[in-house]
C-alpha cells in the first residue's frame, strides 16, 4: 500500500505542478497581449491626432485653391495658414492654427478682429509650422506631445494674381 499513496503523492504533486505552468503561462500570454494592445492603442491615437490634421488642412486647402490660399497670423501675432473665401459678396478668411496645444480654426469676415483665443479647436496636438518652400510648396509639419512629427508637402494650384485674372475672363465671357 505504501507504493500506492507514494504513486498517488506524486501524480498529485506532478498535476499541481502541471496546473501551476499552465497558469503562469497563462498569466504571461495575457499580460503580453495587454501590452500589445495598450501599444497599438496609443500608436492609433497619435496617429488619428497628426494624420487627421494634416488631412484636414490638405482638404481645406484644396476646397480654397482658387488663389485664397496664404501665410500669415492671427491679429495676436499667432502664425497661421489663411484662407480667403467669398460668400454672397461678402470676403472671408479662414485662419488655421496651433494655440494651447490645439488645432484651432477660426472663420471671420475679413477686415474683422481675429484673436487666436477666438478659434475652435479641433485637434490635440502640440505644433503646427507652416512654410512655403523655395519650389511653391507649402509644408504642413505637425508634432503632438510625444514629439512625434508628420509633414506634408502640397502645392497649391493657382496663384493669387493668377487666379484674379481668370475669374474677370470667365466672369466677362459669360454674361447673358
Amino acid at each position: 500500500m505504501k507504493i500506492t499513496e507514494k504513486n498517488h503523492v506524486t501524480e498529485l504533486l506532478f498535476s499541481v505542478a502541471l496546473l501551476c505552468v499552465f497558469l503562469i503561462t497563462g498569466v504571461l500570454v495575457i499580460m503580453t497581449g495587454a501590452n500589445v494592445y495598450r501599444n497599438t492603442v496609443r500608436n492609433s491615437d497619435r496617429n488619428y491626432h497628426l494624420q487627421t490634421s494634416l488631412s484636414y488642412i490638405t482638404e481645406k486647402i484644396r476646397q480654397n485653391d482658387s488663389g485664397g490660399v496664404s501665410l500669415g497670423e492671427t491679429d495676436d501675432g499667432v502664425p497661421a495658414l489663411l484662407l480667403s473665401s467669398q460668400y454672397q459678396d461678402t470676403a472671408y478668411i479662414t485662419y488655421i492654427y496651433a494655440c494651447d496645444r490645439e488645432m484651432r480654426e477660426l472663420f471671420v469676415r475679413q477686415g474683422l478682429p481675429a484673436d487666436s483665443s477666438d478659434g475652435t479647436a479641433l485637434l490635440q496636438i502640440n505644433s503646427l509650422e507652416f512654410e512655403k518652400t523655395d519650389e511653391g510648396l507649402l509644408q504642413i509639419t505637425v508634432s503632438d506631445t510625444e514629439g512625434n512629427t508628420f509633414s506634408t508637402l502640397i502645392h497649391p494650384s493657382a496663384e493669387p494674381d493668377a487666379n484674379a485674372s481668370q475669374t474677370e475672363t470667365a466672369e466677362e465671357g459669360g454674361g447673358l
